[in-house]
């Protein structure tokens, strides 16, 4: 579940540019947060 959640909040800010292991090297605060995933639940 949490690898899910890291993923999808690195794809909120590059779903396309970024993956998953890069996303965590570029963005390991969001990716560990998950903060993001969650706002963007809301969003859509």
């Amino acid at each position: 579940m949490t690898t899910h959640l890291a993923d999808a909040a690195c794809g909120y800010i590059k779903p396309k540019l970024l993956n998953n292991a890069q996303c965590s090297r570029l963005f390991p605060y969001i990716c560990k947060k998950n903060f993001t995933c969650l706002l963007t639940s809301e969003n859509w």
